[in-house]
């Protein structure tokens, strides 16, 4: 199906109308991780029955906040994707997809390499831009936006090893010999979603304003980050929404998952945030890697403070991730075909259960103060 799409030919492009995917100033936007082109994903398994479940637990929070799923875009077998994509079109759930992404960073073996096949598992990249446009034309203003994830965090990795340090070894590997980070990168992605009316999250636990020690080495570029992001803020304008990702290693203090939680907004530089359409928190729980604890074991009562914080903070923008934390989906490296629990697949957890309904009280609060 995908190929067929992209052999109609490029004139279809010039036809295709868009819309900015802009949300209602009135509602906060909630973007849920739906899959990340892993092999035992809901995607690359062909699960649609427990997609449309997925897509039936979203759709019913429309009340109080706007939704969008979140799918990684690194599928070999792009029909796949297509097909998911054309659920979430059907149910009106409008999406953004991961362009530039860890998630590419896959070690390598047969199962994977089945699996997932990037652009550029190097440098991240999960579609050239002709590939994302075709989609755009396919799927219209529910195509709503584009997800750059941790370029800083992977772009520090990689100058601190090219640079004498190897933190990660079993990842050097697929370290690109030239650096991560690329302006022209960057500013592709900017215009792809400026003209094609879309928006584009950046989003990351690194950010100068953070404090910490490696990002304010000169070879890691991330003045030069920041500073891109700006200029293409006001080059490209209404595009960028910045996000702090509160995955970022805080492991100090008597209780680490509460870290940057009173100012973790400020971290974020103001430069960057366009006020019409603000920034965001991405609410992992990949947080409780600060006290050595399995993100699938992780409290869900500190996610609930962390997206508590964001609305009072005045966050147009929550994301949360693993999809398989929010969603009744098997963990990575658990066997599709055993996970038991099939008349439940794909609805919501009790995890994204506890989090929802601390928020809605939350937002209750914020909107009588």
């Amino acid at each position: 199906m995908f190929n067929r799409i992209l052999a109609v030919g490029f004139w279809l492009l010039l036809l295709a109308g868009a819309s900015r995917a802009l949300a209602s100033d009135t509602k906060i936007n909630l973007i849920f991780s739906i899959e990340q082109s892993f092999p035992n994903s809901p995607v690359q398994n062909m699960d649609f029955q427990s997609l449309e479940r997925t897509f039936s637990d979203v759709s019913s929070l429309r009340k109080h906040w706007n939704v969008y799923a979140l799918f990684g875009c690194s599928q070999r077998d792009k029909d796949k994707l297509y097909h998911a994509l054309s659920i979430s079109k059907r149910v009106d759930v409008p999406f953004f997809l991961d362009v530039w992404t860890t998630d590419t960073k896959f070690q390598p073996n047969a199962i994977n390499d089945a699996a997932s096949s990037p652009y550029s598992k190097q440098y991240g990249e999960c579609m050239d831009i002709a590939s994302l446009r075709i989609l755009k034309v396919a799927f219209g203003a529910h195509f709503a936006g584009i997800r750059l994830h941790e370029v800083s965090a992977s772009n520090l990795s990689v100058q601190i090893y090219l640079n004498g340090e190897d933190w990660f070894p079993r990842k050097s590997w697929m370290y690109p010999k030239d650096g991560y980070y690329s302006r022209s990168r960057l500013e592709k992605y900017f215009l792809f979603a400026y003209q094609e009316n879309m928006i584009l999250s950046f989003s990351d636990p690194y950010w100068i304003a953070g404090g910490n020690y490696y990002l304010r080495k000169p070879f890691v570029k991330q003045t030069q980050i920041e500073d891109d992001l700006y200029y293409f803020l006001k080059k490209y304008p209404g595009v960028l929404v910045p996000f702090y990702a509160n995955n970022e290693p805080l492991k100090q203090g008597s209780d680490p998952l509460m870290n940057r939680i009173s100012d973790w907004s400020k971290v974020i530089p103001s430069r960057i945030i366009d006020s019409k359409i603000g920034f965001g928190l991405s609410d992992q729980a990949w947080l409780c890697d600060r006290v050595r604890v399995p993100e699938d074991k992780c409290d869900p009562k500190y996610l609930a403070y962390w997206s508590e914080s964001a609305i009072y903070s005045g966050a147009k923008w929550i994301q949360f991730e693993p999809y398989w934390y929010f969603f009744k989906y098997p963990r990575p490296g658990k066997a599709y075909s055993s996970f038991t629990d099939v008349s439940g697949t794909g609805g919501f957890t009790e995890n994204a259960t506890v989090i929802i309904r601390r928020m809605e009280s939350a937002l209750g609060r914020n909107l009588n103060r």
